[in-house]
C-alpha cells in the first residue's frame, strides 16, 4: 500500500488534514522515500537521519507559507494524491540534497553533519554511543573493585545492603563474591525470652 493509499484509509483526503497530522503523514511516507530512493540509485549511508534531517527542512520549507510558488500550489491542491506526490518528492530532493556538497543541507557520508541544527544531536548521539562502547570493554575486575569502594565509602543511612545487591546484579555480580560474606538482607530485629528472664536481641529471617 502507498502512502496516498495508507493516507485515504486514515480518512486524510484533503492538504488542511494532512498538515494537521503531518508527523504521522511524514512517518507514512518513510517506506515511500526509500523505495524511491532505491530505485533512482540515491546512495544514503544513513537513511534513517538523513530521512529525518530532509522531512525537518521540508516542513520548514511549507511553513513559509504562499511566500513560495511551489508551497502555495500545493497548500491550495484540491487533489490529495498529487500533493502527498508533491511532499514525498520534497523529501526525497532533500534526502539527495544532503549528499550533495553544493547544497546547504550538505553532510560527509562519515556522519559529521554541516546543518547547524542537528549538529549538536548528532554529536551528543556518537559521544555516549562512544562511552557505553567503553564502558563495555571495562575490565570486570575494576567494576567489582569499584562496588567495593562504594560500599566502603557510601553512606548506610542512605544506601543500605538491599540497595548495594541491586546495584551488584546490575552489574552482573553478586553481592556475597564482592563482600566476602553472605549479606542479610529483609532481616527483622525481634527479641526472646532466655533462662533468667530476661530480653534478648536476634535476627529473626
Amino acid at each position: 500500500m502507498t502512502a496516498a493509499e495508507t493516507l485515504k484509509s486514515c480518512n486524510i483526503s484533503t492538504v488542511e488534514q494532512l498538515i494537521n497530522k503531518i508527523d504521522a503523514v511524514v512517518e507514512i511516507m518513510k517506506d515511500d522515500a526509500k523505495r524511491i530512493c532505491i530505485s533512482k540509485k540515491i546512495a544514503v549511508v544513513d537513511f534513517d537521519f538523513a530521512f529525518s534531517v530532509s522531512a525537518e527542512a521540508t516542513l520548514k520549507t511549507i511553513e513559509k507559507g504562499a511566500k513560495l510558488q511551489g508551497v502555495k500550489r500545493f497548500l491550495n491542491c484540491q487533489n490529495i494524491d498529487i500533493a502527498v506526490n508533491w511532499l514525498l518528492q520534497r523529501i526525497v530532493a532533500n534526502i539527495k540534497n544532503t549528499y550533495d556538497k553544493r547544497y546547504k543541507m550538505h553532510f560527509e557520508n562519515n556522519g559529521t553533519c554541516e546543518i547547524n541544527d542537528y549538529t549538536s544531536k548528532y554529536t551528543i548521539d556518537k559521544q555516549i554511543e562512544t562511552e557505553i562502547e567503553k564502558m563495555k570493554k571495562i575490565d570486570k575486575e575494576k567494576i567489582k573493585q569499584g562496588l567495593k569502594k562504594v560500599w566502603k565509602e557510601v553512606d548506610h543511612d542512605d544506601f543500605d545492603i538491599a540497595d548495594f545487591v541491586e546495584l551488584c546484579e546490575k552489574h552482573g555480580f553478586n553481592a556475597e563474591e564482592i563482600l566476602g560474606f553472605k549479606p542479610i538482607v529483609n532481616a527483622q530485629i525481634k527479641t526472646q525470652q532466655v533462662e533468667s528472664g530476661r530480653s534478648q536481641l536476634f535476627f529473626d529471617f
